[in-house]
């Protein structure tokens, strides 16, 4: 009885696993196409122009999607080293208290550049261009 049920458990686990894979992969279908040129988030826009000269990676990150998040914080992280490079990360997250959550689990609390779009807008990006990092 207990190996039925272990068996069953296990074929659950990998069915979920195949199926977020294949989510993410077509999230991902876009990048690493065309950055956008504009971004409205909860704080106001987003134009890389506004950074002047500065080099900018943008990432498009989501809570739920580990690969994205894990990116965003190399970008940060490479950014803080490097005064030539501006780090922009666009969360794609539906909660701003989920939001917030892992900006501090990340150490990017006090990040001036990670911003939350509203779900609409999050919706359009997400399907647009998935999740990754574009450079500008």
């Amino acid at each position: 009885m207990n190996r039925a049920i272990i068996s069953v458990f296990l074929a659950a686990v990998v069915i979920l696993l195949i199926s977020s894979h294949e989510t993410f992969a077509s999230r991902q279908r876009n990048v690493p196409g065309t950055p956008p040129r504009e971004i409205q988030h909860t704080s106001g826009t987003f134009r890389p122009s506004d950074l002047g000269t500065k080099n900018v990676s943008l990432t498009l990150w989501s809570s739920n999607d580990a690969a994205s998040r894990i990116q965003n914080m190399q970008q940060a992280t490479k950014a803080a080293k490097d005064p030539n490079l501006t780090h922009v990360g666009i969360n794609l997250e539906d909660s701003p208290e989920m939001f917030r959550d892992f900006l501090h689990r990340d150490n990017l609390s006090d990040n001036p550049t990670q911003f939350l779009v509203n779900d609409e807008v999050a919706h359009s990006l997400a399907s647009t261009y998935g999740y990754g990092t574009w450079y500008y």
